[in-house]
């Protein structure tokens, strides 16, 4: 009786902090912005847990904002697809009242773009590992049809003990899917 008291009392104040909502999600705070979104931390009430979540922002004319809605939400069907220790897990995806959006694990850590500015200077042996890792990862979704087309230290993730995730397949291809995308 007492957790559920305190669940529900912690849930009450995670509503009083949040920023917005994207569909169940509560926005804390901006993590990130990319060429094509911006990714903020979230409260799933639903599943009790904090998430990572991607919406796009533009201005644009209906049809056009249309077809890159639709892109989006076919960068979370390739990447939901994926199950991987090395590629973010996609946990939701859809079009809210603010627009599309895409519900990911949270990780913790830095990019290797900011790992790297940071001073971060890797010896050959953990090079090595996380080239290896990445390229394992690549691997697996080019063999389940699916290309990044964006691989770049803004796109490798480390967390904990400098273990990568590949990111934002944003511009990727899926190769049964669309063509000459």
């Amino acid at each position: 009786m007492l957790a559920f008291i305190l669940r529900r009392l912690l849930q009450a104040v995670i509503v009083m902090l949040t920023v917005a909502f994207i569909a169940r999600y509560a926005l804390k705070h901006k993590l990130g912005e990319g060429g094509l979104g911006t990714v903020y931390e979230a409260w799933d009430p639903l599943l009790s847990r904090t998430v990572a979540v991607k919406t796009l922002q533009f201005d644009l004319q209906p049809a056009q904002r249309a077809a890159l809605d639709s892109l989006f939400l076919n960068e979370a069907r390739a990447v939901a697809g994926l199950s991987h220790p090395h590629i973010v897990t996609i946990h939701d995806a859809g079009l809210s009242a603010h627009g599309v959006y895409i519900a990911m694990e949270r990780l913790e850590g830095r990019d290797l773009r900011q790992a790297i500015a940071g001073g971060w200077r890797p010896s050959p042996a953990q090079a090595a590992q996380l080239v290896r890792r990445v390229a394992d990862a690549l691997a697996y979704a080019h063999a389940r049809g699916v290309v990044h087309c964006d691989i770049k230290p803004d796109n490798i993730f480390l967390t904990r003990k400098d273990k990568p995730t590949v990111l934002d397949f944003g511009i990727a291809r899926v190769a049964h899917g669309a063509q000459g995308a």
